[in-house]
């Protein structure tokens, strides 16, 4: 596997929690749809409320969608886990940990570890030419 490979292994746990986050957007949309609350001004009938009952089969939807994404994330997270743990250079570890477990950028992991933001990717592509990792 070579680095742009083990990189995409890697950042499954932050694709995964992008969506999980977007799903989470489109549940607190519909359920400010479900919920609103419109007064009838007048005494004439009005349509069915298909739209609402759709909302409501299209929310239980996504809470399937995103209960199976989260399981999805946690097993993740695990594999990445177990495959940094490999690295004996704590110093690798740390910065491997912080981008790709934690889901911060260069330049946080740069100032959480004290270095460079340059020595950081430095770094990074060391540990990526020493990790193994068996998908």
């Amino acid at each position: 596997m070579n680095n742009q490979e083990k990189k995409q292994y890697l950042l499954r746990c932050r694709n995964l929690n992008y969506k999980i986050n977007a799903l989470l957007r489109e549940k607190e949309r519909l359920q400010d749809f479900v919920c609103k609350v419109t007064p009838s001004l007048s005494g004439m009938p009005r349509g069915s409320s298909g739209g609402r009952e759709d909302s409501l089969a299209r929310l239980a939807d996504i809470d399937s969608d995103i209960n199976r994404s989260i399981d999805r994330y946690v097993q993740t997270r695990k594999e990445i886990a177990a495959c940094l743990d490999r690295l004996e250079d704590g110093r690798l570890y740390e910065l491997m940990r912080l981008r790709y477990l934690a889901g911060e950028t260069w330049e946080q992991v740069a100032e959480d570890m004290g270095i460079d933001t340059r020595w950081a990717t430095r770094l990074h592509g060391k540990a990526l030419s020493i990790l193994e990792i068996d998908p």
